[in-house]
């Protein structure tokens, strides 16, 4: 399992992919195969026949002793996987090196009595080669759709065989390293969100950092049909009454039209850490974040705005702190009249004032390349969505369309 090859990525995002939609992954590999390290949720079938290898250009080339090899793998495959659910493979049909093992597989598939689906994971292209062949009643995957006929025509099949699924390249195995920033980012969805705020804050100065307003905004931002998650990872709520400021906080975001799946406190969530998580949690969720509105009415630096900076998010700050202007630096944040303790502050319209300013953060964000780009990923290369393409797969088990 070499962590430089990127192939075996693809393979360890799937064995994590399988386990977290609550399957068993089954790593089938060489009988040599070692793998110390491996997660204890993995079952690991090592019996396929080791051999030489020759980077095969035709069927014609193979000699005696891979056909032996072939014959070894189907035996072999076809007496030790048919109490699977499905089967994968990765390259297998592609590379001349693994020709011994396409022929054994070939042989093999119609002794499964499950769906089997095999990843093409190079861009086909040059002279097409004679084991290019899709197995009985299997199917293609390639992680675009650009290069799908390509793909069938070098495979000598109709493109309805060649199914068009990504690679999965979720957060939570890729930027994530605490177990409690996985449990939460998954018990509420959150990747899934347009607009994500991580407020690391004490529970005591909730209002002094204007976590009202915070919420205000994002209420806008929902209406404004966003679907959103603010998380604060509040700290030194060990007491009955500051247990009482977030439920205040909590009616405060129900009256904004939030839910309690919207608003995440880490106080409740894990009532093990009510004084607060460690740095590692709150790092970890705000690599996730992309937004972080921060309306404090009083600040010598703003410690959590620098954090959020770092981590790629888009500023939003009080206009009523000149140092923000400062610490920020010119140009690089949208400034709002938030009110401070020096500067009293009266809405005309409350309401229209955080609409608007909810409209202007989205424009601000939809302009973003790489604020786009940061969303789109998180969203569309998580493991809930990818998996949801596979297990569709699965459940149609087409059949073959023969040529």
């Amino acid at each position: 399992m070499l962590d430089h090859y990127s192939v075996t990525a693809v393979v360890m995002g799937q064995l994590r992919m399988i386990h977290h939609a609550g399957h068993t992954p089954v790593l089938i590999g060489l009988e040599d195969f070692n793998w110390p390290d491996a997660p204890d949720w993995v079952e690991i079938r090592a019996g396929l026949p080791v051999w030489k290898k020759t980077d095969y250009m035709s069927l014609c080339d193979i000699t005696p002793d891979d056909i032996e090899v072939a014959k070894k793998a189907s035996r072999w495959m076809a007496g030790n996987l048919g109490d699977l659910d499905a089967l994968f493979s990765h390259d297998i049909l592609f590379t001349g090196w693994n020709l011994p093992l396409n022929i054994g597989l070939q042989d093999a598939t119609p002794f499964f009595p499950f769906p089997h689906l095999h990843w093409v994971h190079s861009v086909p292209g040059g002279a097409m080669r004679d084991y290019w062949r899709v197995p009985p009643g299997g199917k293609l995957v390639y992680p675009n759709s650009q290069d799908r006929i390509r793909v069938a025509e070098h495979f000598h099949t109709w493109q309805e065989n060649v199914l068009v699924i990504p690679h999965s390249k979720d957060p939570r195995e890729f930027m994530i390293r605490t177990d409690l920033a996985r449990r939460l980012l998954t018990e509420y969805n959150v990747l899934s969100a347009d607009l994500i705020q991580v407020y690391p804050i004490p529970t005591d100065r909730f209002e002094a950092k204007g976590c009202l307003e915070v919420l205000e905004v994002f209420g806008q931002l929902k209406r404004a049909g966003k679907t959103v998650r603010v998380i604060f990872c509040n700290a030194w709520c060990t007491t009955d009454e500051r247990r009482k400021d977030v439920k205040f906080l909590i009616n405060h975001a129900f009256d904004q039209g939030l839910t309690d799946t919207e608003v995440v406190f880490t106080s409740r969530f894990a009532p093990e850490h009510e004084v607060g998580v460690s740095q590692d949690v709150v790092q970890d969720l705000m690599q996730i974040a992309n937004l972080f509105i921060c309306p404090s009415k009083s600040e010598s630096f703003g410690y959590c705005v620098a954090e959020a900076a770092l981590n790629g998010q888009l500023l939003v700050l009080n206009q009523n702190l000149p140092m923000f202007q400062e610490v920020a630096g010119s140009g690089n944040a949208l400034h709002f009249t938030f009110g401070s303790y020096q500067q009293d502050l009266k809405y005309d319209d409350k309401i229209k004032f955080f609409r608007d300013m909810a409209r202007i953060i989205i424009h601000t964000m939809d302009s973003d390349h790489a604020l786009r780009a940061k969303t789109f990923f998180r969203q569309q290369y998580r493991w809930e969505n990818i998996w949801s393409k596979i297990h569709y797969a699965l459940l149609a088990q087409p059949t073959l369309v023969r040529v």
